[in-house]
């Protein structure tokens, strides 16, 4: 997985802070047959006070529903994009587009010199409780982890650790086992267990 990002800039003309990152978001994952439509789902961050949003490739409608939202946005590309960016013009154009757009936002709203480009590999998360993690345990874990990241880190108390969890929904196209039961909500946009985003803050 290569992830292109920008801290905690919307994509285009999206761009609505410059401050940095809260410093907790979800990975939106799209592999499902039954999620709900972009903008429902861009409304269920926002109401649930989650300020970042990780997608894993370009998604037009994605991308339209986010425009305006004020939501940080991490947008990446699959492997098997690579070589197409690299041998198709059309693809490199699409993502030149995209960086274009946001330094051309970022300049006009006067914070280019805090604009952070970082092109970089990243893997899953590992699980440490194995495919007998309870609910009640997936809960109480990342509750703690979101109140964590808000305070820091002993050598930099009081700056939010940038963390994305992993998912905000159950996915049931992605392959048979635990992957498919990672998220936070059910398609149906009902909490699997509830997360309280705004303790981040």
């Amino acid at each position: 997985m290569i992830a292109l990002w920008v801290a905690a800039c919307s994509l285009l003309s999206w761009c609505s802070s410059l401050s940095g990152v809260q410093g907790i978001g979800v990975n939106y994952g799209m592999m499902g047959s039954n999620l709900p439509s972009p903008d429902k789902v861009v409304a269920l961050y926002k109401a649930n006070n989650i300020t970042d949003v990780r997608i894993f490739h370009p998604d037009t409608n994605v991308l339209e529903a986010l425009r305006g939202s004020g939501l940080g946005v991490v947008l990446g590309t699959l492997n098997s994009d690579l070589a197409p960016l690299a041998s198709d013009a059309s693809y490199a154009n699409m993502f030149d587009a995209i960086l274009d757009a946001v330094y051309a936002a970022v300049e006009k709203a006067g914070g280019g010199e805090s604009l952070e480009l970082v092109v970089s590999e990243t893997g899953w998360p590992s699980g440490g409780g194995g495919y007998g993690a309870s609910v009640e345990n997936a809960a109480a874990y990342i509750n703690n982890l979101v109140r964590h990241v808000g305070r820091g880190t002993p050598r930099r108390p009081g700056k939010a650790v940038e963390t994305y969890i992993f998912a905000m929904f159950n996915e049931n196209q992605k392959p048979e086992g635990v992957e498919q039961y990672f998220g936070m909500f059910q398609p149906d946009m009902s909490q699997v267990y509830p997360v309280d985003f705004s303790a981040s803050s």
